[in-house]
Protein backbone atom coordinates (compact mmCIF):
# COMPACT_ATOMS: atom_id res chain seq x y z
CA UNK A 1 0.00 0.00 0.00
CA UNK A 2 1.33 3.42 -0.99
CA UNK A 3 2.09 5.94 1.73
CA UNK A 4 -0.44 8.69 2.26
CA UNK A 5 0.93 12.17 2.10
CA UNK A 6 -0.27 14.15 5.09
CA UNK A 7 -0.64 17.89 4.88
CA UNK A 8 -0.75 19.99 8.02
CA UNK A 9 -4.55 20.11 7.65
CA UNK A 10 -4.77 16.35 7.39
CA UNK A 11 -2.46 15.88 10.35
CA UNK A 12 -4.51 18.29 12.44
CA UNK A 13 -7.67 16.37 11.57
CA UNK A 14 -6.04 13.11 12.59
CA UNK A 15 -4.88 14.51 15.91
CA UNK A 16 -8.35 15.87 16.61
CA UNK A 17 -9.87 12.47 15.82
CA UNK A 18 -7.48 10.71 18.21
CA UNK A 19 -8.20 13.23 20.97
CA UNK A 20 -11.95 12.78 20.54
CA UNK A 21 -11.58 9.00 20.74
CA UNK A 22 -9.63 9.26 23.99
CA UNK A 23 -12.22 11.59 25.52
CA UNK A 24 -15.02 9.31 24.36
CA UNK A 25 -13.33 6.31 26.00
CA UNK A 26 -13.02 8.21 29.31
CA UNK A 27 -16.66 9.30 29.18
CA UNK A 28 -17.82 5.77 28.35
CA UNK A 29 -15.87 4.37 31.33
CA UNK A 30 -17.45 6.93 33.66
CA UNK A 31 -20.91 5.97 32.42
CA UNK A 32 -20.17 2.30 32.99
CA UNK A 33 -18.67 2.69 36.49
CA UNK A 34 -20.53 5.77 37.70
CA UNK A 35 -17.18 7.15 38.90
CA UNK A 36 -15.48 10.38 37.89
CA UNK A 37 -12.43 9.56 40.02
CA UNK A 38 -11.51 5.87 40.23
CA UNK A 39 -7.76 6.14 40.88
CA UNK A 40 -5.29 8.63 42.40
CA UNK A 41 -4.24 9.55 38.85
CA UNK A 42 -7.66 11.10 38.27
CA UNK A 43 -7.58 13.21 41.43
CA UNK A 44 -5.32 12.48 44.40
CA UNK A 45 -7.14 14.53 47.04
CA UNK A 46 -10.62 13.45 45.98
CA UNK A 47 -9.60 9.78 45.75
CA UNK A 48 -8.04 9.55 49.22
CA UNK A 49 -10.68 11.74 50.90
CA UNK A 50 -13.37 9.50 49.46
CA UNK A 51 -11.48 6.39 50.61
CA UNK A 52 -11.38 7.79 54.16
CA UNK A 53 -15.09 8.50 54.15
CA UNK A 54 -15.82 5.01 52.83
CA UNK A 55 -13.78 3.41 55.62
CA UNK A 56 -15.56 5.52 58.24
CA UNK A 57 -18.92 4.53 56.77
CA UNK A 58 -17.96 0.84 56.93
CA UNK A 59 -17.01 1.15 60.62
CA UNK A 60 -20.27 2.94 61.36
CA UNK A 61 -22.11 0.20 59.51
CA UNK A 62 -20.64 -2.33 61.96
CA UNK A 63 -21.82 -0.19 64.88
CA UNK A 64 -25.27 0.07 63.31
CA UNK A 65 -25.42 -3.72 62.93
CA UNK A 66 -24.44 -4.13 66.61
CA UNK A 67 -27.27 -1.80 67.64
CA UNK A 68 -29.72 -3.84 65.55
CA UNK A 69 -28.44 -7.04 67.18
CA UNK A 70 -28.89 -5.51 70.65
CA UNK A 71 -32.46 -4.47 69.86
CA UNK A 72 -33.13 -8.00 68.62
CA UNK A 73 -31.77 -9.44 71.88
CA UNK A 74 -33.92 -7.21 74.10
CA UNK A 75 -36.96 -7.87 71.92
CA UNK A 76 -36.44 -11.61 72.14
CA UNK A 77 -35.88 -11.39 75.89
CA UNK A 78 -39.08 -9.39 76.30
CA UNK A 79 -41.01 -12.07 74.40
CA UNK A 80 -39.50 -14.76 76.65
CA UNK A 81 -40.55 -12.80 79.74
CA UNK A 82 -44.11 -12.58 78.45
CA UNK A 83 -44.13 -16.34 77.96
CA UNK A 84 -42.83 -16.83 81.52
CA UNK A 85 -45.52 -14.50 82.89
CA UNK A 86 -48.17 -16.60 81.13
CA UNK A 87 -46.77 -19.75 82.77
CA UNK A 88 -46.72 -18.11 86.21
CA UNK A 89 -50.35 -17.05 85.76
CA UNK A 90 -51.20 -20.66 84.86
CA UNK A 91 -49.50 -21.72 88.09
CA UNK A 92 -51.70 -19.34 90.04
CA UNK A 93 -54.74 -20.97 88.47
CA UNK A 94 -53.50 -24.34 89.80
CA UNK A 95 -53.15 -22.86 93.30
CA UNK A 96 -56.67 -21.50 93.17
CA UNK A 97 -57.92 -24.86 91.92
CA UNK A 98 -56.32 -26.48 94.95
CA UNK A 99 -58.10 -24.03 97.20
CA UNK A 100 -61.42 -24.64 95.46
CA UNK A 101 -61.08 -28.39 95.93
CA UNK A 102 -60.84 -27.98 99.71
CA UNK A 103 -64.35 -27.78 101.23
CA UNK A 104 -64.57 -26.43 104.76
CA UNK A 105 -66.97 -27.80 107.40
CA UNK A 106 -68.92 -25.31 109.50
CA UNK A 107 -71.02 -25.50 112.66
CA UNK A 108 -73.36 -22.56 113.14
CA UNK A 109 -74.93 -21.64 116.47
CA UNK A 110 -77.69 -19.23 117.41
CA UNK A 111 -77.47 -15.53 116.58
CA UNK A 112 -75.78 -13.46 119.28
CA UNK A 113 -77.11 -9.97 119.96
CA UNK A 114 -73.95 -8.63 121.59
CA UNK A 115 -70.69 -10.55 121.22
CA UNK A 116 -69.16 -8.88 124.27
CA UNK A 117 -72.05 -9.86 126.52
CA UNK A 118 -71.80 -12.53 129.25
CA UNK A 119 -72.81 -15.96 127.97
CA UNK A 120 -74.94 -16.29 131.11
CA UNK A 121 -74.42 -20.03 131.64
CA UNK A 122 -73.77 -21.90 134.90
CA UNK A 123 -70.19 -21.67 136.07
CA UNK A 124 -68.06 -24.65 134.95
CA UNK A 125 -70.62 -25.89 132.43
CA UNK A 126 -68.80 -27.31 129.40
CA UNK A 127 -69.17 -29.13 126.12
CA UNK A 128 -66.73 -31.33 124.23
CA UNK A 129 -65.48 -30.78 120.68
CA UNK A 130 -64.01 -33.82 118.94
CA UNK A 131 -62.03 -33.02 115.83
CA UNK A 132 -59.39 -35.05 113.97
CA UNK A 133 -59.52 -37.69 116.74
CA UNK A 134 -58.87 -35.23 119.58
CA UNK A 135 -61.47 -34.18 122.15
CA UNK A 136 -61.26 -30.75 123.77
CA UNK A 137 -63.49 -29.42 126.54
CA UNK A 138 -64.79 -25.86 126.25
CA UNK A 139 -65.66 -24.64 129.76
CA UNK A 140 -67.64 -21.57 130.73
CA UNK A 141 -66.18 -19.55 133.58
CA UNK A 142 -68.25 -16.93 135.28
CA UNK A 143 -68.21 -13.64 133.37
CA UNK A 144 -66.99 -15.05 130.04
CA UNK A 145 -68.39 -13.53 126.90
CA UNK A 146 -69.28 -15.05 123.53
CA UNK A 147 -66.04 -13.59 122.17
CA UNK A 148 -64.09 -15.35 124.93
CA UNK A 149 -65.64 -18.72 123.98
CA UNK A 150 -64.83 -18.11 120.29
CA UNK A 151 -61.21 -17.43 121.23
CA UNK A 152 -61.04 -20.64 123.27
CA UNK A 153 -62.42 -22.69 120.36
CA UNK A 154 -60.00 -21.08 117.88
CA UNK A 155 -57.13 -22.34 120.01
CA UNK A 156 -57.92 -25.88 118.79
CA UNK A 157 -55.57 -26.74 115.92
CA UNK A 158 -57.41 -26.80 112.59
CA UNK A 159 -60.50 -24.95 113.86
CA UNK A 160 -61.48 -21.32 113.90
CA UNK A 161 -64.46 -19.64 115.52
CA UNK A 162 -65.99 -16.23 114.85
CA UNK A 163 -68.78 -14.22 116.45
CA UNK A 164 -69.95 -10.63 116.16
CA UNK A 165 -72.93 -8.49 117.11
CA UNK A 166 -76.06 -9.72 115.38
CA UNK A 167 -74.36 -12.82 113.97
CA UNK A 168 -74.09 -16.44 115.02
CA UNK A 169 -71.13 -18.19 116.59
CA UNK A 170 -69.57 -20.14 113.68
CA UNK A 171 -66.96 -22.89 114.02
CA UNK A 172 -65.02 -23.79 110.85
CA UNK A 173 -62.79 -26.75 109.92
CA UNK A 174 -60.91 -25.77 106.78
CA UNK A 175 -59.89 -29.33 105.86
CA UNK A 176 -63.46 -30.60 105.59
CA UNK A 177 -63.33 -33.03 108.49
CA UNK A 178 -66.42 -33.41 110.66
CA UNK A 179 -66.78 -31.55 113.95
CA UNK A 180 -68.48 -33.52 116.74
CA UNK A 181 -70.03 -31.54 119.60
CA UNK A 182 -71.49 -33.08 122.76
CA UNK A 183 -72.72 -31.45 126.00
CA UNK A 184 -70.79 -32.33 129.16
CA UNK A 185 -71.92 -30.78 132.44
CA UNK A 186 -75.00 -28.67 131.82
CA UNK A 187 -76.43 -27.86 128.38
CA UNK A 188 -73.93 -25.23 127.26
CA UNK A 189 -73.67 -26.44 123.62
CA UNK A 190 -77.45 -26.74 123.34
CA UNK A 191 -77.90 -23.27 124.84
CA UNK A 192 -75.53 -21.87 122.22
CA UNK A 193 -77.33 -23.71 119.42
CA UNK A 194 -74.24 -25.78 118.57
CA UNK A 195 -74.58 -29.34 117.23
CA UNK A 196 -72.27 -31.80 115.48
CA UNK A 197 -71.65 -31.23 111.80
CA UNK A 198 -73.20 -33.78 109.48
CA UNK A 199 -71.98 -32.61 106.09
CA UNK A 200 -68.22 -32.52 106.46
CA UNK A 201 -66.45 -33.44 103.20
CA UNK A 202 -62.73 -34.21 103.17
CA UNK A 203 -60.98 -32.76 100.12
CA UNK A 204 -59.79 -35.41 97.70
CA UNK A 205 -56.12 -36.13 98.29
CA UNK A 206 -55.88 -37.23 94.66
CA UNK A 207 -57.25 -33.92 93.40
CA UNK A 208 -54.85 -31.95 95.59
CA UNK A 209 -51.89 -34.04 94.44
CA UNK A 210 -52.88 -33.53 90.79
CA UNK A 211 -52.78 -29.75 91.17
CA UNK A 212 -49.45 -29.98 93.02
CA UNK A 213 -47.97 -32.10 90.22
CA UNK A 214 -49.20 -29.74 87.49
CA UNK A 215 -47.89 -26.78 89.47
CA UNK A 216 -44.42 -28.29 89.61
CA UNK A 217 -44.51 -29.18 85.90
CA UNK A 218 -45.27 -25.55 85.10
CA UNK A 219 -42.50 -24.48 87.45
CA UNK A 220 -40.00 -26.54 85.44
CA UNK A 221 -41.37 -24.95 82.26
CA UNK A 222 -40.18 -21.59 83.58
CA UNK A 223 -36.64 -22.96 83.71
CA UNK A 224 -36.99 -24.31 80.16
CA UNK A 225 -38.11 -20.92 78.85
CA UNK A 226 -35.26 -19.22 80.66
CA UNK A 227 -32.77 -21.63 79.10
CA UNK A 228 -34.17 -20.92 75.64
CA UNK A 229 -34.17 -17.14 76.08
CA UNK A 230 -30.94 -16.75 74.11
CA UNK A 231 -30.44 -14.50 71.09
CA UNK A 232 -27.17 -13.88 69.22
CA UNK A 233 -25.42 -15.94 71.91
CA UNK A 234 -26.65 -13.72 74.75
CA UNK A 235 -29.03 -14.85 77.51
CA UNK A 236 -30.17 -12.11 79.88
CA UNK A 237 -32.43 -14.39 81.95
CA UNK A 238 -30.40 -17.54 82.67
CA UNK A 239 -29.30 -18.71 86.11
CA UNK A 240 -25.97 -16.98 85.41
CA UNK A 241 -27.20 -14.21 83.09
CA UNK A 242 -25.06 -12.40 80.55
CA UNK A 243 -24.69 -8.63 80.40
CA UNK A 244 -25.21 -6.82 77.10
CA UNK A 245 -22.88 -3.92 76.28
CA UNK A 246 -23.54 -1.89 73.13
CA UNK A 247 -21.01 0.64 71.82
CA UNK A 248 -22.19 3.68 69.87
CA UNK A 249 -18.83 4.91 68.59
CA UNK A 250 -15.47 3.50 67.51
CA UNK A 251 -13.40 4.31 70.58
CA UNK A 252 -15.96 2.88 73.03
CA UNK A 253 -16.47 6.15 74.90
CA UNK A 254 -20.22 6.05 74.28
CA UNK A 255 -22.00 2.86 75.27
CA UNK A 256 -24.79 1.33 77.32
CA UNK A 257 -24.84 -1.88 79.36
CA UNK A 258 -27.95 -3.91 80.13
CA UNK A 259 -27.46 -6.17 83.13
CA UNK A 260 -29.00 -9.62 82.92
CA UNK A 261 -31.40 -10.72 85.66
CA UNK A 262 -31.72 -14.38 86.65
CA UNK A 263 -35.37 -15.33 86.12
CA UNK A 264 -35.50 -19.08 86.74
CA UNK A 265 -38.04 -20.44 89.24
CA UNK A 266 -35.60 -20.45 92.15
CA UNK A 267 -34.45 -16.90 91.45
CA UNK A 268 -38.09 -15.83 91.29
CA UNK A 269 -38.67 -17.39 94.72
CA UNK A 270 -41.16 -20.02 93.48
CA UNK A 271 -40.77 -23.29 95.39
CA UNK A 272 -41.86 -26.78 94.38
CA UNK A 273 -44.92 -28.10 96.29
CA UNK A 274 -45.53 -31.71 95.29
CA UNK A 275 -42.93 -33.33 97.57
CA UNK A 276 -44.01 -31.24 100.55
CA UNK A 277 -47.77 -31.53 99.89
CA UNK A 278 -47.82 -27.75 99.90
CA UNK A 279 -51.49 -27.51 98.90
CA UNK A 280 -52.78 -29.72 101.71
CA UNK A 281 -53.36 -26.71 103.96
CA UNK A 282 -54.53 -23.14 103.53
CA UNK A 283 -51.20 -21.99 104.91
CA UNK A 284 -49.37 -23.76 102.11
CA UNK A 285 -51.78 -22.42 99.49
CA UNK A 286 -51.45 -18.88 100.82
CA UNK A 287 -47.64 -19.20 100.73
CA UNK A 288 -47.75 -20.33 97.09
CA UNK A 289 -50.03 -17.45 96.11
CA UNK A 290 -47.69 -14.99 97.84
CA UNK A 291 -44.73 -16.44 95.92
CA UNK A 292 -46.60 -16.22 92.61
CA UNK A 293 -47.70 -12.62 93.18
CA UNK A 294 -44.16 -11.58 94.15
CA UNK A 295 -42.75 -13.34 91.06
CA UNK A 296 -45.17 -11.49 88.77
CA UNK A 297 -44.04 -8.17 90.23
CA UNK A 298 -40.38 -9.16 89.76
CA UNK A 299 -40.98 -10.25 86.15
CA UNK A 300 -42.64 -6.91 85.40
CA UNK A 301 -39.67 -5.05 86.83
CA UNK A 302 -37.25 -7.24 84.87
CA UNK A 303 -39.06 -6.57 81.60
CA UNK A 304 -39.03 -2.82 82.27
CA UNK A 305 -35.29 -2.97 82.97
CA UNK A 306 -34.50 -5.02 79.85
CA UNK A 307 -36.58 -2.87 77.48
CA UNK A 308 -35.69 0.52 78.98
CA UNK A 309 -32.90 0.98 76.43
CA UNK A 310 -35.03 0.26 73.36
CA UNK A 311 -35.72 3.96 72.81
CA UNK A 312 -31.98 4.68 73.02
CA UNK A 313 -31.30 1.93 70.48
CA UNK A 314 -33.84 3.42 68.09
CA UNK A 315 -32.40 6.91 68.40
CA UNK A 316 -28.78 5.80 68.01
CA UNK A 317 -29.68 3.57 65.06
CA UNK A 318 -31.31 6.45 63.20
CA UNK A 319 -28.42 8.78 64.05
CA UNK A 320 -25.79 6.29 62.87
CA UNK A 321 -27.74 5.55 59.70
CA UNK A 322 -27.89 9.29 58.93
CA UNK A 323 -24.13 9.60 59.38
CA UNK A 324 -23.54 6.69 57.01
CA UNK A 325 -25.78 8.29 54.40
CA UNK A 326 -23.96 11.62 54.73
CA UNK A 327 -20.58 9.93 54.29
CA UNK A 328 -21.78 8.01 51.26
CA UNK A 329 -23.09 11.25 49.79
CA UNK A 330 -19.67 12.79 50.39
CA UNK A 331 -17.99 9.91 48.57
CA UNK A 332 -20.36 10.38 45.65
CA UNK A 333 -19.66 14.11 45.47
CA UNK A 334 -15.90 13.53 45.57
CA UNK A 335 -15.66 10.70 43.07
CA UNK A 336 -19.04 10.16 41.47
CA UNK A 337 -19.80 11.06 37.89
CA UNK A 338 -22.79 13.14 36.85
CA UNK A 339 -24.42 10.60 34.57
CA UNK A 340 -26.62 13.16 32.84
CA UNK A 341 -23.63 15.34 32.03
CA UNK A 342 -21.53 12.36 30.98
CA UNK A 343 -24.30 11.06 28.72
CA UNK A 344 -24.60 14.46 27.01
CA UNK A 345 -20.81 14.69 26.69
CA UNK A 346 -20.55 11.19 25.24
CA UNK A 347 -23.22 12.01 22.68
CA UNK A 348 -21.46 15.25 21.72
CA UNK A 349 -18.11 13.47 21.44
CA UNK A 350 -19.61 10.70 19.32
CA UNK A 351 -21.19 13.27 17.01
CA UNK A 352 -17.92 15.19 16.71
CA UNK A 353 -16.09 11.91 16.08
CA UNK A 354 -18.50 10.99 13.28
CA UNK A 355 -18.25 14.43 11.69
CA UNK A 356 -14.46 14.39 11.87
CA UNK A 357 -14.34 10.96 10.23
CA UNK A 358 -16.65 12.19 7.49
CA UNK A 359 -14.51 15.30 6.93
CA UNK A 360 -11.36 13.28 6.65
CA UNK A 361 -13.06 10.92 4.22
CA UNK A 362 -13.87 13.75 1.88
CA UNK A 363 -10.20 14.57 1.49
CA UNK A 364 -9.50 11.19 0.01
CA UNK A 365 -11.19 9.64 -2.94
CA UNK A 366 -9.05 6.54 -2.58
CA UNK A 367 -10.67 4.17 -0.05
CA UNK A 368 -7.40 2.45 0.63
CA UNK A 369 -5.84 5.75 1.46
CA UNK A 370 -8.67 6.54 3.84
CA UNK A 371 -8.23 3.24 5.59
CA UNK A 372 -4.54 3.84 6.00
CA UNK A 373 -5.20 7.30 7.33
CA UNK A 374 -7.71 6.09 9.90
CA UNK A 375 -5.38 3.34 10.99
CA UNK A 376 -2.74 5.97 11.47
CA UNK A 377 -5.16 8.05 13.52
CA UNK A 378 -5.94 5.09 15.72
CA UNK A 379 -2.34 4.94 16.74
CA UNK A 380 -2.29 8.39 18.20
Amino acid sequence: MSDVALSSLNLSSLLELARIKRQLAVSTTRLETGLRVSSPLEGVDAFFDAAGLSNDALRLLTIKDNIIDAATITGSTSASLEAIVNVVNDMKIQVLNARASSIATTVTGDIVTTASADVGATNNDYFNITYDGTTTSITYNAGETFTDLATEISAITGLSATVSDGNALIITAVDGNDITIADGTGNLATALGLASSTNGIIASATAIEATETEYDVLRLKINTLVGEASSHGTNLLSINPDDLTVYFNEDGTSSITISGIASDATSLGINAVNDTNGFSTDVGIDAAIAEIDAALVTLGQTKASITSSDVVFGTRHDFTESLIELMNEGVTKLTGANLDEESALALALQTRHDLTVTGVGLIFQNGAGLTSLLNTAAGF
